[in-house]
């Protein structure tokens, strides 16, 4: 029934690529602040988003401490910073998914039941107690200033709005007939579910949450299904990419080795 999901409609793929890469997009922005990365540092960005999503949270931010202390600076400042964004990406995170919860809530939409608000409702309180601490800790558990934290604060709340409104169109371009509180909702589950610490492949987990709560026989849980088979597909697509470049940068430094040895011999 895969295929009875598959937009048609060109918005739908645009929309949804401007959701995908927005946040390695975002992240690159943070960094490039900070450390003045290169351009190329926005391939580890994607690196990094894919193994998180893939393999399991923090991992891509594991992977990219490693890099940084590598490649761009001391390994007790990477892993500061690197610790600082993933902290406030998650505050972030946790308050736009309380504003949209409580506003799906008030929608008072068929597709909340009573059940759904009180499971709501117990998932806002968790988020609640595991943001409160970094705040009131703020100055012990944070490494940046904090003018530099309001403004990473302020990009990951942009990047998280933009992913989830670039999200919420290419879902309307695809099905332009549902209401926008169906969207918000939908939204507000993706958002929810992203939150859950240490679960791989979190857009399958999210597909399968649509289609428990409204039936598989309907052509918005395939919609869902479909958006989470090509979300992998890109991340597969991305990596083999990504792979294929540095396998030819790879080759193409071991063919101009030769040459350097020959010049070194040369000036002797």
């Amino acid at each position: 029934g895969l295929a009875a999901g598959t937009p048609r409609q060109a918005a739908f793929y645009v929309f949804f690529a401007l959701s995908y890469f927005s946040l390695p997009f975002f992240d690159f922005v943070i960094f490039r602040k900070l450390w003045k990365i290169p351009l190329a540092g926005f391939s580890v960005m994607l690196k990094k988003r894919i193994s998180n999503e893939v393999l399991f949270g923090y991992s891509g931010d594991a992977y990219f401490y490693a890099w940084a202390s590598r490649n761009i600076t001391s390994a007790k400042s990477a892993f500061a910073a690197t610790k600082d964004v993933a902290i406030l990406s998650s505050i972030a995170g946790n308050a736009i998914t309380a504003i949209s919860a409580v506003v799906a809530m008030n929608l008072q939409s068929k597709v909340i039941s009573p059940e759904l608000s009180r499971y709501l409702v117990y998932s806002l309180l968790f988020l609640f107690f595991t943001t409160v601490p970094f705040i009131v800790l703020r100055k012990k558990v944070f490494s940046v200033s904090s003018i530099d934290r309001f403004w990473i604060f302020g990009v990951h709340v942009l990047r998280t709005v933009c992913t989830s409104l670039f999200c919420a169109l290419a879902w309307h371009s695809a099905l332009p007939s549902e209401t926008i509180d169906t969207w918000l909702i939908l939204v507000m589950a993706r958002l929810l579910v992203s939150r859950l610490p240490l679960l791989p492949n979190k857009d399958l987990v999210f597909a399968t949450f649509a289609v428990l709560l409204m039936g598989s026989d309907q052509t918005l849980p395939k919609l869902m299904v479909f958006t989470a088979a090509l979300t992998l597909l890109t991340h597969a697509g991305v990596m083999a990419m990504l792979t294929l470049q540095a396998f030819a940068k790879r080759r193409e430094a071991m063919q101009m080795q030769p040459a350097s040895a020959v010049i070194v011999d040369s000036g002797r």
